[in-house]
């Protein structure tokens, strides 16, 4: 049990350097699943800016949803940011979620897709899908999606 918010953060800034390889560790392989949420955290617990923007991301999942479109607007260079470089291992989550929390069809079809690896998994069959012309006419996320096309072709089931 830890004794303050600190001494968490702390934790998730370990684990977010161990999965962005800023150095080596045992751990890596059980932690890099995961590598995408502890690297956001991590740039957000280390970046004043973005906790001064967005206050709440622990507590609120309005909030936590409003960082990982940061993280999708980085990635897909809707904007210019030097932490692009550690984001970018784990783009094609940020820019996949991204997407799905500005999409309230996807919302629906796949309401548990942040606790439940089956609708994640159709939210990636999905992306694959509009990324390789299936669906028709051509889904306006494809812009986006396009960033990561070879990581949702591999993915898919």
């Amino acid at each position: 049990m830890y004794n303050s918010q600190s001494e968490y953060q702390s934790l998730i800034n370990w684990a977010g350097g161990v999965v962005t390889k800023q150095w080596v560790d045992g751990s890596y392989s059980t932690l890099q699943p995961f590598g995408y949420w502890y690297t956001l955290m991590n740039i957000y617990n280390t970046g004043s800016d973005l906790q001064a923007a967005i206050p709440n991301a622990y507590t609120s999942q309005s909030q936590y949803q409003e960082l990982i479109n940061w993280a999708g607007g980085v990635v897909t260079n809707q904007w210019v940011d030097g932490r692009y470089t550690l984001l970018n291992n784990y783009g094609y989550w940020y820019d996949l979620m991204m997407v799905y929390n500005q999409r309230p069809d996807l919302q629906a079809a796949y309401p548990n897709v942040y606790t439940s690896q089956p609708q994640f998994q159709g939210l990636i069959n999905w992306a694959n899908n509009v990324v390789t012309g299936v669906i028709k006419p051509q889904d306006s996320a494809f812009t986006y999606l396009n960033y990561y096309a070879s990581y949702y072709e591999l993915h898919h089931t």
